[in-house]
């Protein structure tokens, strides 16, 4: 079995506090090379970026204006096809691969496959995380334990009387770099490809997607960015939720029902005990202490 080359695929927008830890983590454990499209960023991502790009195996672009998710990631599975990419891994900036063994072990077995789905694991953020930093995610250490399936509890979770963490998330496919393959939104599924979609036991995603209040302020703007484009309900409900609340008043309702408090989310008057998963801490801990040492060290002239 030869050793596949793997590629990740990034479309990423103000989300600098975890940039740089998702391209160094998967680039670690999974990817060869990482092309990563910016979508006009404001926060510091291509001072990031072009930092990164100067040591490691990055390519990025940046790009103003409404970019339609599906199509960039298209795009760019594409152009690592071309550069030799045997399988594509979607990524989002807020979103950890992670397996028991290799990626390249796993991919080298699988012969027939156009895509592999893996599932994503919800880590829920502490109430009283004011901003979004790397640090930060290290107290993302709670989920629900028994997510609930169906468009019936979509639709009671945009209505206000569900957690977006009660309801179970869609999977996500890694991609075989073929020919014809076409991705749309969310990276949930793909078309045109070159054989079935077998479901991995060996590979999870760990998602910290509501990082604090701060990062609960750009969904809102997002959502009032998307409700101006489409007026389908199920198209990016997050963010439309965020910006239902913030019309209606009802931010701190929602972040009572999206953050934990002794162990529990406060849900519409429902108190939804949580259990505890430290894998997200266990796989990032490290990086984060490193990189918050090398910080502390440069500027105060000593080892910690």
């Amino acid at each position: 079995m030869s050793r596949p080359t793997i590629y990740g695929v990034l479309m990423t927008r103000d989300e600098v506090d975890l940039l740089r830890l998702n391209i160094v983590h998967h680039l670690q454990t999974s990817c060869d090379r990482i092309i990563v499209v910016d979508n006009g960023s404001q926060d510091g991502t291509r001072s990031v970026l072009k930092r990164l790009a100067s040591k490691l195996p990055v390519d990025w672009t940046t790009e103003s204006g409404t970019l339609e998710q599906g199509a960039v990631v298209t795009e760019m599975l594409h152009e690592a096809r071309k550069q030799g990419a045997d399988w594509v891994i979607p990524l989002d900036t807020d979103e950890f691969w992670h397996t028991g063994r290799k990626l390249h072990e796993i991919l080298a077995e699988d012969s027939g496959s156009g895509a592999l789905e893996v599932r994503r694991v919800e880590l829920i953020q502490a109430r009283d995380q004011k901003k979004s930093n790397a640090r930060g995610v290290l107290r993302m250490t709670m989920r629900v334990a028994e997510p609930v399936r169906g468009v019936e509890a979509i639709d009671e979770y945009l209505a206000g009387e569900r957690s977006m963490f009660e309801t179970e998330p869609q999977p996500k496919v890694l991609l075989r770099a073929t020919e014809g393959v076409v991705v749309p939104r969310g990276s949930h599924t793909a078309e045109g490809l070159a054989g079935p979609i077998t479901v991995s036991s060996e590979i999870a995603i760990f998602h910290a997607p509501l990082r604090s209040h701060q990062a609960v302020n750009m969904r809102m703007r997002e959502g009032a960015r998307l409700s101006a484009q489409s007026e389908d309900p199920y198209e990016s409900i997050q963010s439309r939720y965020w910006e239902r609340m913030s019309r209606e008043d009802r931010m701190l309702e929602a972040w009572a029902a999206h953050s934990y408090a002794d162990g529990a989310l406060d849900v519409a008057g429902r108190r939804v005990e949580l259990v505890e998963d430290h894998r997200l801490v266990e796989l990032l801990g490290p990086w984060v202490r490193s990189a918050r040492a090398q910080v502390l060290a440069r500027y105060t002239g000593r080892s910690w």
